[in-house]
């Protein structure tokens, strides 16, 4: 069997410059220092509950490469990907964007975690959607993190420049002119949002969906959805309580 994991050790995070908004300062963001050195600390930590769930792995490149006889790591961050190759050496880990999959065969199975979808612009996101579902084969699947739409932090962070997030001293200079920068480039869109959420320090925009929207695009694409998995939970459902979910997506016939 074939495994493609939308991302490298530390996890894929994937930005597309134009569209309805610009996303380049989120490919800057995670080819930073701070990136390398954030993914870096996350990775030892292993799964989360509902990654579990989801496929019964690890975090990422050790435990699902064990799972499969053949596995592929991507992501387009190439200092993250070199951090990878350092830490496994033996692995197939490879700088490509998740937009542009070139692969000679098709898969049975994607992982595309830690939400890196979420860091693409609209057209971005569809068109990466529409690659993965034709590096496919017929009933394989489709496992990926998106932001919640429906987290109860969400309209804090859109509506109120000054959140607890942002620290105090120190922390607080570091991120101020972050969020200065992208807290007026949120926009709300039918079904999902662009928020400048905490992530790296307030340095990103991320897209947070509506389940039921994602789930009308996948079938859209000719995906049966299999589960959602909320990031507090060991078995499908989700709530406010969430601030992402895992959907498993099975490629039809």
């Amino acid at each position: 069997m074939n495994w493609v994991a939308g991302e490298g050790l530390y996890g894929a995070r994937i930005a597309l410059s134009g569209g309805e908004i610009k996303m380049a300062s989120n490919r800057s963001a995670f080819e930073s220092p701070l990136a390398v050195d954030n993914y870096a600390h996350a990775a030892p930590l292993g799964l989360y509950e509902p990654e579990k769930t989801a496929f019964a792995a690890g975090r990422t490149v050790p435990f699902l490469s064990s799972k499969f006889a053949d596995y592929t790591g991507i992501d387009y961050s190439a200092p993250l990907i070199a951090a990878a190759k350092r830490r496994f050496p033996d692995h197939r880990l490879l700088v490509m964007d998740a937009q542009a999959l070139a692969f000679p065969r098709k898969f049975d199975a994607v992982v595309f975690s830690y939400n890196g979808i979420d860091y693409l612009d609209e057209l971005g996101r569809r068109v990466t959607l529409e690659g993965i579902a034709s590096n496919l084969r017929p009933e394989g699947l489709f496992i990926y993190s998106t932001h919640n739409l429906h987290y109860a932090r969400v309209e804090t962070w859109m509506q109120s420049f000054w959140v607890g997030e942002l620290g105090h001293g120190r922390a607080l200079a570091r991120r101020l002119p972050r969020r200065m920068t992208h807290y007026w480039r949120q926009w709300r869109g039918d079904g999902f949002a662009y928020v400048n959420d905490p992530g790296l320090g307030f340095s990103l925009m991320t897209r947070y969906s509506d389940a039921s929207h994602e789930m009308d695009a996948l079938r859209r694409l000719g995906f049966s959805i299999e589960a959602v998995i909320g990031a507090t939970r060991t078995s499908p459902g989700y709530d406010e309580t969430d601030s992402w979910f895992y959907l498993v997506a099975r490629r039809l016939p």
